[in-house]
């Protein structure tokens, strides 16, 4: 799932790497498709943003926040927008979905961002969206301030939890879908978070980068890989990692398996935990205990730069890491400047 020549174009690939089907989609102007969520019956949901009118939707303002279902076959269901002047202000610009997340009952929950052209401000953007793509309510957040931004966002039964930034500030958010005033909310400044992830009891695991020491844990080089576990209440923070080397790391996406093992995946410019670059920056995914412990680390990728965007596992254990590359590895070449890439890795 991605962009491509401006359209959003949406790939399945079967367990030895073949292509299955690519699907496109878009208008004449710009698209983008920034996080892809599975429900139970392995439909497709697609978030992102667009500049064109399509599928008899508008877009009102510069840019519309996206949202895409398929079924497991590739073939769409819906399409539908979610336009920037719907979110505080009159005089809105863009409106983006960033993260997306299915909960139980088959409702989608979609976090991202809408920018005012008033001053640059930006607003938290946290929506509800029914199975049929009809949305649930307005924006569940509701606030703005100068540089906000939500990247990420898992659910349980009753709760939502969203993870983003205020300006250098990582923000981790719990909302209780019962009651709108019952919001927790955490802080902490000079971090970044770009991913969230939930285990069975709920814990909290959050991902990204930060410049300063945090929790007894050093700097290890310019910016290190911020790992944090919360409890389900974001009362206590149970524990804290800073991962990387000399050079600057970056962690974007987090995923936990049914024992409670966290996998992280992001890019690195630095050699650590026994691995070495490979060139410029490369992807890298590792492999956490619950308990916060280092299992194992790879990095992916060759002589040029590499990001690794998404991480998932399936049900037989295997791991797949999504990302783009500059260089050629592996048994793939690179056709252009960035190509995407998925690797199978087999632990």
């Amino acid at each position: 799932m991605g962009s491509l020549q401006d359209d959003v174009f949406l790939a399945k690939y079967n367990n030895l790497g073949s292509l299955q089907w690519l699907k496109l989609k878009g208008g004449p102007k710009n698209e983008s498709g920034n996080a892809i969520a599975l429900d139970a019956e392995g439909n497709i949901y697609v978030t992102g943003y667009t500049e064109s009118d399509f599928d008899n939707q508008t877009v009102t303002d510069k840019v519309a926040l996206l949202l895409m279902k398929y079924n497991p076959n590739g073939e769409h269901q819906w399409t539908s927008f979610y336009n920037s002047d719907n979110i505080l202000w009159a005089n809105d610009e863009i409106a983006e979905g960033n993260g997306i997340a299915i909960d139980s009952s088959n409702n989608i929950f979609v976090a991202g961002t809408g920018t005012s052209n008033n001053g640059g401000i930006y607003s938290f953007l946290l929506l509800r969206y029914r199975s049929d793509g009809t949305l649930y309510g307005g924006n569940i957040e509701g606030k703005a301030g100068p540089q906000d931004k939500l990247f990420g966002v898992a659910t349980t039964t009753n709760y939502v939890y969203a993870v983003g930034n205020r300006d250098s500030t990582l923000h981790v958010k719990r909302y209780n879908l019962s009651d709108p005033n019952d919001i927790k909310s955490v802080t902490i400044s000079d971090c970044y978070a770009s991913g969230i992830a939930l285990d069975s009891s709920n814990n909290v695991y959050i991902v990204g980068y930060t410049e300063k020491a945090l929790d007894g844990q050093t700097i290890k080089g310019g910016k290190d890989i911020l790992l944090i576990k919360y409890d389900n209440t974001l009362t206590n923070r149970m524990w804290t990692r800073l991962i990387g080397g000399n050079e600057n790391d970056y962690g974007k996406k987090v995923t936990v398996d049914s024992s409670g093992n966290i996998y992280v995946v992001g890019y690195t410019k630095s050699s650590f935990h026994g691995q070495s670059s490979n060139g410029e920056f490369d992807a890298v995914v590792m492999k956490y205990s619950s308990g916060g412990d280092p299992l194992w680390t790879k990095f992916i990728g060759g002589s040029a730069n590499e990001d690794g965007c998404a991480v998932r596992l399936d049900n037989t254990g295997k791991i797949y890491v999504a990302g783009a590359t500059k260089s050629s590895f592996g048994d793939a070449t690179n056709k252009g400047y960035y190509d995407g890439f998925l690797s199978k890795i087999i632990p």
